[in-house]
């Protein structure tokens, strides 16, 4: 948690180990996609920008595995880790199981 006032940031327990993503990592994903675009003019199309809606609206895990295949999701979490300075996100073990990026609460 952010107190905005005093700008520290406040954390109990294991807030800093990670625990697996799961359906996180659909938001890791989009982040990196999306970043990448902007940054590196990495190639992104209208149906790559529907697979993303479906991936994180209804949660659609086809649409994630068509987008963690196009977009190289096994590196996203190191590349989104390295960006925005979090520690607790990890790549995987198993780069096809996608719900087994590791994310902690502190990140």
């Amino acid at each position: 948690m952010l107190d905005r006032d005093l700008g520290e940031r406040a954390s109990a327990g294991a807030a800093a180990e990670p625990t697996y993503a799961a359906s996180l990592s659909k938001l890791v994903l989009a982040v990196d996609v999306l970043d990448r675009r902007r940054a590196e003019g990495l190639a992104v199309t209208e149906p790559d920008l529907a697979l993303i809606r479906r991936a994180l609206g209804p949660s659609d895990d086809a649409a994630m595995n068509a987008l963690w295949s196009r977009f190289d999701g096994a590196a996203a979490a190191s590349r989104v880790a390295a960006r925005l300075d979090l520690a607790g996100t990890t790549d995987l073990d198993v780069p096809s199981q996608w719900g087994e990026m590791r994310v902690s609460a502190d990140d």
